[in-house]
């Protein structure tokens, strides 16, 4: 028999499985769903399109970084737009991250249905424990392919 608290503790758990996995239907300011997805979905394209921008420009208007040294485009050097370009990388991964739970009932719908063609979908519980088993192991295989360029990156040699 399962003690009474561990037995709230459960539903309350499992309530709130349901509602992340239901999604939102309005924020609590009172923002609807639509409106939140139009919103995430600008603030993405507007931060994918202005990463890009910056991307062109140090490849295109800056000469090479080795050369750059004393360059400069609206008062910031070579190394200031590439921490600018990484900190837009880094806001379009988030957006499209939050795209992404946002969406996630139709992406494991289209994943079951059109790719795998099953007939029996998993329940919604099951689904956010694959989406956070994949996102847990995205991150994993991201990092150690950056502990495996650390290793086998090569120092020039020394004078």
């Amino acid at each position: 028999m399962i003690p009474l608290q561990a037995e709230d503790a459960m539903a309350e758990t499992s309530e709130k499985l349901k509602a992340v996995t239901k999604g939102v239907q309005s924020t609590p300011s009172g923002v609807s769903r639509t409106m939140l997805n139009f919103l995430i979905d600008a603030s993405l394209l507007f931060s994918a399109m202005s990463m890009t921008w910056v991307s062109v420009m140090l490849m295109v208007v800056f000469p090479v970084p080795t050369r750059s040294e004393g360059w400069t485009l609206l008062g910031m050097d070579f190394n200031q737009w590439r921490q600018i370009q990484f900190g837009l990388l880094m806001v379009t991964t988030l957006l499209a991250l939050e795209h992404l739970v946002l969406h996630w009932k139709w992406v494991c719908g289209v994943i079951v249905t059109k790719i795998l063609k099953l007939k029996n979908r998993p329940d919604e519980a099951i689904q956010a424990v694959y989406g956070v088993a994949a996102f847990i192991g995205t991150l994993m295989m991201m990092g150690a392919l950056i502990v495996v360029a650390m290793l086998i990156v090569q120092k020039p040699p020394m004078d």
